[in-house]
């Protein structure tokens, strides 16, 4: 099972890196394309750390008393609020920030960014 996930894992980051290095969009355009919270929700859905952070940490939690599908819930919840507000605070940064990059600097980091994801992948997949 793990070997799947590594190898489905490699190939996304190689498709990811190959289209960023094809892709000739400039900093308006990527800004002006609202597909990037589709992206991440995706990215965030198929990354198997969430499960396994539930697996191997939350247990230690539970008391085991029974309502052990109240006790997930809940600590799920609170889990799944502390990363929202995360998330929130990344994604205004992270515009503060881009609001002042310049359109050299975005074009050099799609390239550093494809390469590395491609290297990335390519040694998972080895």
């Amino acid at each position: 099972m793990f070997s799947i996930i590594k190898i489905v894992g490699a190939g996304y980051l190689i498709y990811t890196g190959i289209t960023e290095l094809k892709s000739k969009k400039t900093l308006l355009e990527e800004r002006e394309k609202n597909n990037s919270y589709l992206k991440g929700m995706i990215t965030n859905l198929a990354n198997p750390k969430v499960l396994l952070f539930f697996i191997t940490f939350i247990p230690q939690f539970l008391k085991g008393n029974g309502n052990l599908g109240k006790e997930m819930f809940l600590l799920g919840s609170i889990y799944l609020m502390i990363e929202v507000s995360w998330y929130i605070v990344l994604a205004f940064s992270t515009t503060l920030f881009t609001d002042k990059v310049k359109e050299f600097l975005f074009n050099k980091m799609k390239y550093l960014s494809g390469s590395v994801f491609i290297l990335i992948g390519v040694t998972m997949f080895l």
